[in-house]
């Protein structure tokens, strides 16, 4: 059996695009709703992670793994700018059965994200690095000579 908060998450998610919204802002939307009865941010998301017929709870992975190495002073600040990058936060979608996939447009959105998740990878990962190529190559030199078309 659910509980009220696991309905009232599923029917706030229903209402967004890809039907998924980031673990922060559905707290926040959750405790304004139902104040205290919420719990804590870990609350919900231990409850949301155990529900796994309901809900998929995508973690960010951890972008300092195998920095061991590092001096710790350096791991700390380099994990505090990584703070301060866009799509951090641990995403939550609703996981649909299959049979309600042919009339919803967003089932393959839905369904790339379930086999991302599947194969180890986080959507907030590959935004965090789409982040980092568009910021690499906007910072990038522009040529001042146009690129030659190959002669044939």
């Amino acid at each position: 059996m659910y509980s009220v908060l696991e309905v009232r998450a599923s029917e706030i998610l229903e209402r967004f695009p890809a039907r998924s919204l980031s673990l922060t802002r559905l707290h926040e939307i959750l405790t304004a709703e139902l104040g205290p009865v919420t719990g804590t941010y870990h609350d919900l998301h231990a409850s949301l992670r155990q529900s796994t017929a309901r809900f998929l709870v995508m973690e960010p992975q951890d972008p300092l793994a195998g920095a061991d190495e590092w001096p710790v002073e350096d791991r700390a600040a380099y994990a505090e700018e990584l703070k301060r990058l866009p799509g951090g936060d641990t995403l939550v979608a609703l996981a649909r059965p299959a049979e309600t996939a042919e009339s919803d447009p967003l089932a393959p959105l839905h369904q790339t994200l379930c086999d991302l998740r599947e194969a180890g990878v986080t959507v907030v990962d590959l935004f965090r690095e789409m982040a980092q190529l568009h910021d690499c190559l906007t910072q990038a030199e522009r040529s001042t000579t146009p690129p030659r078309l190959p002669s044939a």
